[in-house]
């Protein structure tokens, strides 16, 4: 199999994960943010971006940040669907793919853990 074909067949298998994991965000942040909004929502998008490019010079921390970005754009969909979209197009635009892919797969081992949270400002968990 030419290498082009077999990234082609990786990417397109991230987009489904991408979907699943997006849907997953937004689960999580009905279920467990009742209290949550579009502000607040962005206020969490923004410090997570920050979080991110503080975190360039360590790989895995810069991984978990742009994964913590990513569940955070599955919940602007929440609020705002064209907002998230292009939120989402941005995210990835301006990603190698494969770190594209590293974020994907931290942000879907992420979900689980945001469920066992607890959160009382809308928001931002408390332990």
């Amino acid at each position: 199999m030419p290498r082009e074909m077999r990234i082609t067949t990786l990417l397109e298998r991230y987009e489904k994960k991408l979907v699943n994991l997006l849907n997953a965000s937004l689960a999580w942040n009905i279920a467990r943010l009742p209290n949550n909004n579009l502000d607040l929502q962005i206020k969490k998008y923004c410090e997570e971006v920050d979080e991110a490019v503080e975190a360039e010079g360590d790989y895995q921390h810069f991984i978990e940040e742009l994964g913590d970005v990513l569940i955070c754009i599955g919940g602007v969909m929440r609020f705002d669907e064209e907002l998230a979209t292009s939120m989402l197009s941005e995210f990835i635009l301006a990603l190698d793919k494969y770190v594209f892919m590293d974020a994907v797969d931290y942000a879907e081992l992420k979900i689980p853990v945001l469920y066992e949270r607890t959160y009382t400002n809308g928001y931002r968990h408390d332990n």
